[in-house]
This record gives structure tokens, sequence and C-alpha cells, in this order.
């Protein structure tokens, strides 16, 4: 723990950055150090056999990293053994410490996983792997993909042992301390990296005090004049703003020794060169407030209460992060008070709380691993969400990690937390999967006994927007299904990867039935039945060669992605009755196959109408299937339609029913000029259609939107009021 290590490590860890050594007798005497300490520490706290383990680890990374020198001229080994040092400094396991000193193995030495596998343990060999970065190709066009893979594996060792979140945050520390011999631009492209990925991180799990320490090294690092320039001028005002914090210092003793808490701390909270670090304007104080730090958390509401009392509060500035911690686990009570006509922060915790804030649940852990997964558990469920899909990028997940957060009820008053800016449906999504996916609203600070078959002010639909407190019951149907819309109704990674997951599945599903209709068209030439004709040896031996199930291969009739008389003519598979009738046999695969989507429902989750073109019902228009297993549909003359290997685009056949009636809206891009509207209200209402909503906002000087709701029509009409549109001289775009 925390306070088993000596001054003199804490020390070492502490600093900005490691001195650099410059004989090889210090850095042979720097390494016997650093050995040292650690060997004491897990001599404290480890096992036999993890000592035995520790040793094996110094005999293996002075072995494989012999004569590896680092930029800055240091010995490789030096790196492990500062991290593993830094390990034993926050107070994790002694498995930890050894896997810390081995967690470039991999990477950097010719050590495989099969090797500390038989010589460690699997669960050595899983961390370092787990650690260790996958190689850029010679490609440049590919080295974002492997960076997100090493992100995907990196995020999956986290998952599975929280410990390895723990050793990159360090192993990434202590390279950013020695960056100094590093070409500027290697300088700049880590510490853009450590500030977008592993600051959020550590801040995520509370790691308030490593965070800083990273950021600030950003800062360093990125901006190093304006480093430079911020850490004078506090400086500065630290010797100039003296006098007056020494004075309220003073005033706040005798605030709370006239109410008898004179065992209460007080600390000043000075402003960190780290919060300038996105700011160019200089620091106005030095001070951010005070920490009043108590021995129990009762005693924090006695001091806010002594402070209350005998200082103006300032209205809405009080939170209690005591019965409702903050996402990361901060916890304290926050108020503002007036002294001497000025607003003072004031943070007032027990020394608990503190060490918590600061080092998260490190400050306190007694060694169990469940302990350890148990606190971190919402964010891991949240992490391995994230690992476990391709889809997603690690800005995405970095995003929900920086997110400030809101905290929400269920009706049982079990505690939700959430982005802020949650909707309705982020929350449904949070709770199960099945609940987000069949939502339809919800009822917000309902009281219990209250139905939710009512009608009531507390109902509210799947978007709205989540306050801070809320207590939310989902209401949700079975019939309710995913469209695409849900995804400007949700914030959350989670919902997304949920909702796009379910698109594709009806899709899918959708696919399949357009693939089976074709196929029962085309084998109705030869009068064979779907069914029996699935069950045929032959068929079933094609379908294992091309590695298809059935589903599949019906889905990919469906999205012209397979052409059905190639396939048959390639493995024979037409019906022996067929052979009977050559000439007309000759005459099927003559016939030009040209592959026709028809469109029955245009807002079918299948179907997405390309932002490029604005295609709209009616339109002469080819599709081309999607990554999401879509039929993304351009108009015929769109020059940005996709090429397909080997296939053309395939033809969409408008097949909506004649008689449904839509409310359209119509959107279009103009030049801005008079006259322009009253031409375009015309073309409606000659169509005799009315509108029932108009507005209009300028694009830029020479552009303008003009948004328009029209009544129920057909899409035939829609059609016709657009094709008049669109020739307009005035008119750029119509959607």
């Amino acid at each position: 723990m925390l306070s088993e290590v000596s001054e003199s490590v804490a020390e070492n860890l502490s600093g900005r950055a490691f001195a650099v050594q410059e004989s090889a007798d210090e850095y042979s005497q720097l390494v016997m150090d650093l050995k040292q300490q650690i060997r004491d520490y897990v001599r404290r706290r480890g096992t036999e056999l993890e000592q035995n383990l520790l040793e094996k680890a110094f005999d293996d990374i002075e072995a494989y990293h012999a004569n590896q020198i680092r930029r800055s001229g240091q010995p490789v080994i030096v790196h492990p053994l500062r991290v593993a040092l830094s390990i034993c400094n926050m107070g994790l396991d002694a498995p930890t410490v050894v896997a810390s000193l081995l967690h470039d193995a991999i990477e950097d030495t010719s050590i495989t996983w099969d090797y500390l596998s038989t010589n460690y343990g699997e669960w050595y060999a899983d961390i370092v792997d787990g650690l260790t970065k996958i190689k850029y190709t010679t490609d440049s066009g590919k080295k974002g993909a492997d960076l997100e893979a090493t992100y995907q594996k990196m995020l999956a060792a986290m998952v599975r042992d929280v410990r390895s979140l723990f050793i990159k945050l360090f192993d990434r520390l202590d390279n950013m301390k020695d960056m100094d011999a590093m070409p500027r631009h290697k300088q700049r492209s880590i510490s853009r990296e450590t500030l977008n990925v592993y600051v959020p991180m550590a801040r995520r799990f509370g790691l308030e005090e490593i965070s800083q320490e990273h950021t600030e090294l950003c800062f360093r690092y990125l901006y190093p004049k304006r480093y430079e320039k911020t850490l004078a001028h506090l400086q500065q005002l630290r010797e100039q703003q003296a006098p007056s914090i020494q004075a309220m210092h003073r005033q706040i003793e005798e605030v709370l020794q006239r109410c008898g808490l004179n065992n209460t701390r007080i600390e000043e909270i000075w402003t960190h060169p780290a919060s300038y670090i996105h700011s160019s304007e200089d620091a106005e104080t030095v001070l951010e407030g005070y920490r009043l730090v108590v021995q129990e958390p009762l005693e924090s509401y006695q001091v806010l209460g002594a402070l209350h009392t005998q200082r103006n509060a300032v209205p809405l500035k009080i939170r209690d992060f005591i019965s409702n911690p903050l996402w990361n686990g901060h916890q304290g009570l926050h108020t503002q008070v007036i002294f001497d006509g000025e607003p003072i922060s004031f943070e007032i915790v027990s020394k608990q709380m503190h060490q918590l804030n600061e080092y998260g649940i490190m400050a306190h852990w007694k060694g169990s691993v469940s302990e350890l997964s148990n606190y971190y558990r919402t964010c891991l469920e949240q992490l391995d969400l994230f690992s476990g899909n391709k889809e997603l990028r690690m800005a995405e997940v970095m995003g929900y990690l920086q997110s400030e957060q809101i905290q929400v009820f269920t009706p049982k008053g079990d505690m939700v937390t959430l982005p802020s800016g949650a909707t309705v449906l982020d929350f449904a999504f949070q709770i199960h999967t099945d609940l987000g996916t069949h939502c339809v609203g919800a009822m917000v600070n309902a009281p219990r006994s209250q139905s939710a078959d009512e009608s009531s002010r507390n109902w509210v639909s799947r978007d709205r927007k989540l306050e801070h407190g809320e207590s939310v019951r989902i209401l949700a149907r079975p019939d309710q299904h995913p469209d695409r819309n849900w995804l400007e109704q949700s914030i959350t990674a989670r919902s997304h990867l949920n909702i796009r997951r379910s698109l594709r599945q009806q899709n899918a599903r959708k696919a399949q039935e357009v693939g089976r209709d074709f196929l029962v068209r085309e084998l109705f030439h030869f009068q064979q039945n779907v069914d029996q004709w699935f069950q045929q040896e032959n068929v079933q031996g094609a379908l294992v060669k091309e590695r298809l199930t059935k589903e599949r291969f019906l889905e990919e009739l469906g999205l012209q992605r397979r052409e059905l008389k190639t396939f048959l003519k390639t493995y024979q598979l037409l019906p022996n009755q067929a052979l009977h009738g050559i000439a007309r046999l000759r005459a099927w695969f003559q016939t030009k196959e040209v592959p026709i989507f028809k469109v029955e429902n245009e807002n079918d989750s299948i179907v997405h109408l390309s932002a490029c073109c604005h295609p709209i019902p009616g339109d002469r228009a080819l599709g081309i299937p999607n990554d999401q297993k879509e039929m993304e549909i351009h108009r015929g003359n769109c020059t940005k339609i996709p090429a397909r290997k080997g296939l053309p685009p395939v033809q969409i056949n408008w097949a909506l029913p004649e008689s449904r009636l839509k409310g359209y809206k119509l959107n279009l891009l103009t030049i801005d000029d008079r006259g322009i509207l009253f031409q375009i209200t015309k073309v409606i209402k000659d169509a005799g259609v009315a509108i029932l909503d108009s507005r209009s906002f300028q694009k830029n000087e020479q552009e303008a939107v003009i948004e328009l709701s029209l009544e129920p029509i057909s899409w035939r009409t829609f059609h016709k009021i657009v094709e008049r549109l669109r020739p307009m001289k005035f008119v750029k775009q119509v959607w």
C-alpha cells in the first residue's frame, strides 16, 4: 500500500523526469537500487513463489534487453524497472509487479507468449500479450487500423484483468518522462495520443494524480514555450498572493475553531499547470480553493454547517458527492462561501475520501483482485462492450470516458451513470439490450403507484434528454424495433452499437426474404420447389464450398451480391428435368440477368437513401449493397456511386403503395435572392398541395436553406413536385 513505500521511492516517482545518468557505473548503480527497492516490496507483500518469479523476471529482462539502449542513452532495462517501482508505489500485488517487469518482453525481445506461459504461467503471458503493440504494416494507409487493433487488444486485456491498466498507465508515464532525446514530431504525436487516450482513461478510473501528471507532461512537449510561461506565471502569482492567501487561511481557522472543529486540516488547492493546457490565457489566481480534511465522513457535514452558519453560501453551488459519488468515484462535499466579499470554493472530505479521490481504490486496497474488479465494475462492463466491437473507434471510447456524467435512478432506486446529454433511449439500453430495443418512451419522476398506461405529464418520448437525479421507468412494446432515426435519438456508444446490430439483423432478415422470393421465381422455370432444392446433396455441398449457410446465401441473393445463374452453372445445380429442355435452358442462360431490387417501403431499415445525391421515390435510381447490410440508393446520374467488383449496380424498382399518403418534409438549398420562396410555393400550390409549415435560414452569404412541411400526399405527387423544382436555376439541391 501507499504508506508502505519508503519516502525515497515516492520522491523518485513524483519528479517531472528521471535524471539521465552519465556513466555506465551510475547506470549499474541505478539498476541495482531499483531492483533492491522492488525486491524489498515483493518480499513484504508476496509469497515465496512470487519472489522466485520476480528473480526470474530480473534475470530475463537483463538477458533479453542486454545491450539495448534508449534514445536518452539509458539502458532499456531501466524502463521496466521504473514501471515496476511505480506499481509498488501504488500498492498493487506482487504478480502485477512481476508482470510490469515483463510488459515489453514480447514487443521488444525474442520472448514469446509460449515462453512466458511455460515459465511464468498463462496469466502473465496474457497480461503481457495484451499490452503488446500490434506492429505497423508498411502500408501507411493501414497504420490507423493497426493502432485501433492495438487499442482493442489493450481494452480486452483491461477487461480480463484491470491490473493491466495500471501497468499501461505507468508504462506511458515513464516513457513521457524520458522523451527529451526524441525528435520533435515523435514528442508531439506521443503527447497527443497520451492526451486523447491515457489521460481520460486515468480520470475515468479515478486516478486523478496520475491523470494530472500525464497532462502536465503533454503540456510540456506540445506547447513548451507556453508551458514554461505558465509555470513562471503561477510561481509569480504565488509570491504575490501569499499574504492574502495566508490571511484567508487564518479566517477559515477562526471559523472552524469557533465551532470546536480544531482537528480539521486546511489545505490550499493550488492551480495545477495541467489546467492550462487548452488555454492561452494567463491564470488570474494561483489558488483554486481550499480542501478541509476531517477524520470521519460525518464530520464533513459538521464543517459544512460551520461554514454556512457563519458565512453566506453561494446558492446552487452546494453539491453532495458523499451520498452520490461522481462517475469516477470522487467523494466529498463541494460548496462556495463568501469571504471578504469574494466567493471561495471549498472541498470537504475525510482523510480516506481524499486518498480515494487522488488514487482511486489503490488508496486502501487490501490485495483482493475481486475487490478491484468490483470497484471498477461499471467502467469495465462498458469497456467490455467496446473491446468486443471492431466497428468502434478509440475516439468514441474516449468520448465516453471524457464526457461529464449524470446520475439517474431506476424505479427501485438503483443509480445509473450516463454521459451528460443522454436520453431515455440511452438509459433503456444501459439497463438491458431488450429494453432498449423495444423502448417507446418512459415515465420520468412518476409515482411508483402510477400506471404506465395512464395519460400523464410524466410520460416522455425516447429521445428526451435526462437530467441529473431523475427517476426513470422505461415503457416498452414487443412490436417496437429500432430504425435509423434512433441513432440520432441516443448518444452513448452502447446504444449505437446495439441499434446498429439490430438494424443489421433486421436488414439481414429482409434481404433473406427478398433473396428467397428471387430464388422462387428463378427455380419456377424448372418447376423446382425451393425447400426441396436446398435439401439436395449437391446444393448443400456447393454452399459448403462457398462457406455459406442457407441464410447467408439468401441474404447475398437479396442484396444482389451474388449472381444466381453463375452459381448454378459453376456447381451444375440445375434440376434434372432442365436437361430435357436444352433450348429453354440455353435461352435462360443467355438472357442477361439484370439485378433489380424492389423498394416497397422507403422507411425500411434496409433502404438507405444516399446523402450525396438525395434520391426520392420515383427517381431513376441504382443501388449498391453496403457493409451495414443496406441497399444504398443513388440517383442514376450520381457521380459518387461506389464500384462493385465484377457486379453492376442494382436497378431500383419503386413499388410503394399508391394509396398511402404521407406528410413529406421538403428541403431546398437555394441561391439567396428575392422572389425565390414565391416561385417555390407556386409550384407546390399548382400541384394542389398545401404547405403546413415553413422556415428558412441563411447558410452563408450566397446560399439559403428553405424547409417546408407538406400535407399528406402520395409518393408520386411528391416526386412530381421535386421534379419541377430541381431544374430551377436558383435551386442547388432538393431533398
